[in-house]
């Protein structure tokens, strides 16, 4: 199946269409149209004779002028370098005074500064990295300007995600409830189920078409922030378009990053950088997650209720457990690190059966792995409460032959959907381990599909890793991935290393 075609792929290219037809808007933007000259010089490379000529160019005898230039470069330097150079910090304290007031020494550093920032960079990379998030703000502000004309914001049905979001959080906090092992009373007298309790209490779920989409104003003030600070930074030159727009951007991030202080400014900054993608986040230090709008729109107009709580109800159950699926909680409860070990061993398993290239799943990607699987059987649950058995078994979709339980696994499944050729992966497990695994972790899906016994993708409820609920005991179990003759090619990392690792770390 082509990515594109998936439902996930669509979403995004509703607002995608929207931001290209808006593209003429910013042919009047300065900044954009830096960002468009820089990327068609990204094979240009640092001289030091030029930049050295542009810098005394422009500051000529002001010695101010040149400690600034270094003082600029340091602070990048300083935030992207390990270990830098004492001299170097000793300098950006002392240099102004009178007697380190020298402008060829200043220079120099400075030059050297800049020619190892060129050296550490990927034009490519490092150009689209930085200007992405200015790119993809002013697009989320044309388009949410143009959405809000044709009054779409009407009828997007945000309550229907609201009463999702409620849902997900009671089936959480009754599995929580359930979970034998946090209800135990520690030396102090807590227990992990009343911090646990607390914090689901306090977690609050955003969605995108909020009042920051309506009224724009907040969209409107960081963009001009952003605007404002580039172009406090963009006069410089080192004689390569592509590095200065990267640095002036790097630099306004830093400074940013010091003005935006309450966790409300920077959850709307995160908000306006992931832009229109299908996706959500939880911001765990602020208790919030944020679900972007490709997620519930247009999907929720053209979703029956089994996909809309595959879609939006498992990324919610997703999210939420990122807040409790913690590194700490290994050291708190055994049997949480004996279930935690379990899983990671089901996903290390999982790649000599279906990786395809080099697969690392295991605990280094338990964080995203425990809330994957503990997420859909949330999902799954409400998807149980909202309907009998019998109605589970009537087919949805009569030309597919594909029942309603059917449906809510392949459109879970749907949203890994991608060339995992050209994808990164870093805490998560691949695309292809992380729907096989997942879903071979959940026992009510080979019935819906009618597994047999010899099935690389059958389980069993003894089987399965639990982290929470009442089957969360912690006791060893077998894992359902099975590698045997039919495994290919792949990687397992030493488990028990690995948990040890990060009970250390923890």
């Amino acid at each position: 199946m082509d990515p594109n075609d998936t439902v996930w792929k669509k979403s995004e290219k509703y607002y995608k269409d929207i931001a290209t037809k808006l593209k003429s808007r910013t042919l009047n933007n300065p900044v954009m149209n830096d960002i468009t000259e820089a990327r068609a010089e990204l094979d240009c490379s640092f001289n030091s004779d030029v930049y050295t000529a542009l810098v005394r160019e422009r500051c000529a005898k002001d010695f101010n002028c040149y400690f600034d230039e270094f003082l600029y470069f340091y602070t990048l330097y300083n935030k992207t370098t390990e270990n830098v150079d004492d001299s170097l910090t000793f300098y950006s304290t002392h240099g102004n005074k009178t007697s380190g007031r020298n402008i060829t020494q200043s220079l120099k550093a400075t030059s050297k500064m800049v020619e190892l920032l060129y050296k550490n960079s990927n034009s490519s990379k490092d150009f689209n990295d930085t200007t992405t998030t200015y790119t993809l703000l002013n697009d989320r502000l044309f388009v949410m300007e143009l959405l809000n004309e044709n009054d779409t914001f009407a009828h997007v049905g945000l309550e229907r995600i609201h009463n999702l979001t409620k849902q997900i959080k009671q089936i959480v906090l009754q599995t929580f409830k359930e979970t034998p092992w946090m209800s135990v009373i520690n030396e102090f007298g807590f227990t992990i189920l009343g911090q646990y309790m607390t914090i689901l209490d306090e977690l609050i779920v955003l969605t995108d078409f909020d009042s920051i989409d309506r009224n724009l104003t907040t969209l409107r003030k960081i963009n001009h922030d952003i605007t404002a600070k580039y172009f406090e930074y963009s006069p410089r030159t080192t004689g390569c378009a592509w590095f200065d727009v990267v640095h002036s951007f790097n630099r306004t991030s830093i400074e940013l990053e010091k003005k935006y202080t309450s966790f409300e400014e920077q959850v709307n900054f995160l908000r306006a950088a992931y832009s229109l993608v299908y996706n959500a986040f939880n911001y765990v230090e602020a208790s919030i997650i944020v679900v972007l709008a490709p997620t519930f729109y247009p999907l929720i107009d053209n979703s029956t209720d089994t996909t809309m709580i595959a879609f939006a109800g498992d990324i919610l159950g997703h999210e939420i457990y990122h807040s409790f699926i913690t590194e700490a909680l290994l050291n708190r409860s055994e049997e949480y690190r004996n279930e935690a070990e379990c899983l990671s061993t089901h996903f290390n398993q999982s790649c000599t059966l279906f990786a395809e290239g080099r697969c690392h799943s295991g605990p280094k990607t338990l964080s995203e792995d425990g809330p994957d699987v503990e997420g859909i059987r949330a999902a799954y649950k409400l998807l149980t409460s909202e309907f009998t058995r019998e109605q589970l078994s009537e087919l949805e979709y009569p030309d597919l032959e594909i029942t309603r339980e059917q449906s809510f696994f392949y459109s879970v499944a749907m949203r890994s959907c991608r060339d995992i050729s050209k994808a990164e992966y870093r805490e998560h497990s691949p695309d292809n381990i992380r729907v096989n695994a997942l879903v071979s972790q959940i026992p009510e899906f080979s019935r819906a599909f009618s597994c047999e016994t010899d099935d690389l993708l059958y389980s069993e409820p003894d089987g399965v890793c639990f982290l929470f609920g009442k089957d969360a005991t912690g006791k060893k179990k077998t894992t359902t991935a099975r590698v045997g003759n039919d495994a290919r090619n792949g990687t397992i990392v030493d488990l028990s290393d690995e948990i040890a690792r990060l009970l250390v770390e923890s």
